[in-house]
């Protein structure tokens, strides 16, 4: 193996960690939001709420998911309030387990 092809695979791991650390980066406030979204008791109304979801979040992206969540929290809070619950919590949460046991790749 010569020098130059040494060198060109060098260069090419470099960039290859640099992408791999942007992309981590760029994912990790997604993931953190995940794991705090998946905190919230969505059983009993007005579930108390990780501080770190306030609908700021450090990427567009993630505020927009962030205040869509709080949306979605508001109007089942609502439907707690004024009893518009058809279900029943045995129901919901088998609902909310089964679509939290499906990979994303079931969706393809």
């Amino acid at each position: 193996m010569t020098l130059a092809a040494v060198a060109v695979l060098a260069v090419a791991v470099l960039l290859l960690a640099a992408a791999l650390l942007r992309q981590r980066r760029r994912v990790a406030p997604l993931d953190q939001l995940i794991e705090d979204m998946e905190k919230v008791d969505l059983n009993r109304p007005a579930p108390a709420l990780p501080e770190s979801i306030d609908g700021v979040g450090e990427t567009e992206q993630v505020e927009r998911i962030e205040l869509a969540f709080l949306r979605m929290l508001r109007r089942l809070e609502a439907e707690w309030v004024s009893g518009g619950f058809v279900l029943s919590r045995e129901a919901l949460l088998a609902r909310a387990t089964a679509l939290s046991r499906k990979s994303p790749k079931q969706d393809r």
